[in-house]
């Protein structure tokens, strides 16, 4: 039995998950989200106003500093006996203060993680 046969060709519909528009092409140069598991509630935020531009996070009884370049820790203050709130930066970016559930307002030197002072209200 001699067969011959037309291939058909075939209609190919487009992806729906691979739609490129302008807000598709913004949304994707943006880096996936990065995750800190953490035991207990962070308390606060800030950015260091100068460069390198470190984040301060204060929860349980430190305050650490990351890198916002790659999220990676840089140090970790942890001479805070108490659970520290509010940690800032001085506009300069050398000192870092945060104040504890006691009162006390713990003054920090950024590159030596040296207490400076320790303040009672």
């Amino acid at each position: 039995m001699d067969s011959t046969f037309r291939p058909l060709s075939l209609y190919r519909t487009p992806n729906p998950f691979k739609v490129s528009n302008s807000e598709s092409d913004f949304w994707s140069v943006f880096k996936k989200p990065f995750f800190v598991k953490e035991l207990l509630p962070v308390t606060s935020l800030h950015y260091n106003p100068t460069s390198p531009h470190q984040l301060a996070v204060t929860n349980t009884n430190r305050v650490q500093l990351y890198d916002s370049n790659d999220c990676s820790l840089v140090r970790s203050i942890s001479s805070i006996k108490d659970t520290p709130f509010g940690a800032n930066f001085r506009d300069d970016g050398k000192l870092l203060i945060a104040g504890d559930s006691k009162g006390i307002i713990h003054v920090f030197e950024v590159e030596r993680k040296s207490t400076l002072r320790k303040l009672t209200g």
